[in-house]
C-alpha cells in the first residue's frame, strides 16, 4: 500500500490504526484494491497495480473512450470505472467514492 493511502472508504480495515507505521490515518487502513472475477466473485485486498517499474506498459484511460483488454471491456468516464466481462456480464465499478461489484 502507498504510503499515505487510506484506501476505499467501504472496504474492511485492513490495518488497524494501532498497527499504522505512518500517519495519519485515524481509524485504521482500509483494503485498496477491489477483485472480481470473471464469475461474479468479489474481494478486497491489499495491493499496488502500477506499471510493475515499466511505465511505457501503463495504460492510461481517457474518460468516454472504451478499451478492450484480456477479455474485459473498460469504460471510463468522470463518475468513475466500468469493468464488464465480455463473458459473464459481470464486472465492476469503481469510482472515487465508491465500489459497486454486478
Amino acid at each position: 500500500m502507498d504510503r499515505g493511502s487510506t484506501g476505499f472508504p467501504q472496504a474492511p480495515i485492513s490495518m488497524p490504526e494501532s498497527q499504522c507505521g505512518y500517519s495519519p490515518c485515524p481509524g485504521g487502513i482500509h483494503f485498496d484494491l477491489a477483485e472480481v472475477t470473471a464469475s461474479g466473485g468479489f474481494n478486497w485486498n491489499d495491493g499496488h497495480i502500477g506499471g510493475g517499474g515499466t511505465p511505457q506498459n501503463d495504460l492510461v484511460l481517457n474518460y468516454g473512450q472504451t478499451y478492450h483488454v484480456l477479455g474485459w471491456t473498460i469504460l471510463s468516464s468522470s463518475n468513475g470505472t466500468r469493468f464488464t466481462n465480455d463473458g459473464t456480464g459481470h464486472g465492476l465499478f469503481v469510482s472515487v467514492e465508491n465500489v459497486a461489484p454486478f
